[in-house]
C-alpha cells in the first residue's frame, strides 16, 4: 500500500474506533437501563461482547497501519 492509501486507511479506522467507542458506551447504557427496569438484557450483553470484539479488531488494524507507516518513515 502506498503512503497516501495507508494514511487514508488509518484515518478511516480511527474514525471507526471513535464511533465504536460511542456505540459501546450507548450499549452499556442500554443494558444498565434494562437491568434497572428488571428486563432481561442477555441479548444486549451478547451484542455488547460482539461490539467489543469488533472494536478490538479495529484497534489491531490501527496498530498494523501505524507500524506500516512507521516502516515507511512517516
Amino acid at each position: 500500500m502506498d503512503i497516501i492509501a495507508l494514511r487514508a486507511a488509518l484515518a478511516h479506522v480511527e474514525k471507526a474506533i471513535v464511533v465504536g467507542e460511542q456505540t459501546i458506551a450507548a450499549q452499556r447504557s442500554l443494558i444498565a437501563e434494562m437491568e434497572r427496569s428488571g428486563v432481561d438484557a442477555r441479548a444486549q450483553k451478547q451484542a455488547l461482547e460482539n461490539l467489543k470484539r469488533e472494536q478490538w479488531r479495529r484497534i489491531q488494524r490501527r496498530e498494523i497501519l501505524t507500524q506500516e507507516l512507521a516502516a515507511e518513515g512517516c
